[in-house]
C-alpha cells in the first residue's frame, strides 16, 4: 500500500510540517509532494536552533541556509586554504630553511659585482629563487581557491573540500 505525503509551508514558503496521510489528515492548504510514499515520512524541516531549513519553491523541497550562514562558511573555508596553504609551504620549506636561504641570498647579493660566484653559491640563488616561485605558485593557487569559494553555491559549500589535490594543481 502506498501513501500520499504532504508538507505544510507557512507565508514565506518554509515548510513548517511534512507528514504521511498515514499519521495525519492534510487541510486545504497542505500540499502533495508525493502520492506512491512509504507509510512514514520523515523530513527534518527545523535545524538545531528552531529555524526552519526546508522551503517549498517551484514545485520542488529544497534546503534553505540563510545568507549570514553561507557568509560564515566561506569565511571559514578561506581561513582553512591560508592555513592549508601555509601547511603546503612549510612542508616544502620549513621556516628554518627559508630563513637561510634568505640570508645567504642577501649575502650573495651584496657580494661584488667583479667577484664570480662559485658553482656552491650559484646553486644556491637557484634554490632560494626556485623556493621563492614555488611559494608564489602556492599562493596564487590559493587566491585562486579563494575566488572559487566566494563563487560557489551554497548546497556546494557544504562538500567543498579545500584538501583536493585537484584544487592545488
Amino acid at each position: 500500500m502506498s501513501y500520499k505525503h504532504y508538507v505544510n509551508v507557512n507565508e514565506d514558503n518554509f515548510i513548517i510540517k511534512a507528514f504521511s496521510e498515514a499519521f495525519g489528515q492534510p487541510t486545504k492548504s497542505s500540499i502533495c509532494v508525493n502520492e506512491n510514499g512509504a507509510r512514514q515520512f520523515h523530513l527534518v524541516v527545523q535545524d538545531d536552533k528552531g529555524m526552519y531549513n526546508k522551503k517549498y519553491l517551484n514545485d520542488e523541497i529544497v534546503d534553505y541556509v540563510p545568507k549570514i550562514l553561507i557568509s560564515e562558511k566561506r569565511q571559514k573555508l578561506i581561513v582553512e586554504v591560508k592555513q592549508e596553504a601555509s601547511s603546503r609551504i612549510l612542508h616544502l620549506f620549513p621556516g628554518w630553511k627559508q630563513r637561510n636561504l634568505d640570508i645567504e641570498a642577501l649575502l650573495l647579493s651584496n657580494k661584488s659585482v667583479s667577484t664570480s660566484l662559485t658553482v656552491g653559491e650559484t646553486e644556491t640563488i637557484k634554490l632560494h629563487l626556485a623556493m621563492r616561485d614555488t611559494i608564489k605558485l602556492i599562493r596564487d593557487k590559493s587566491n585562486r581557491i579563494e575566488v572559487l569559494i566566494n563563487k560557489t553555491s551554497a548546497l556546494q559549500l557544504t562538500n567543498f573540500n579545500i584538501k583536493d589535490e585537484s584544487l592545488w594543481k
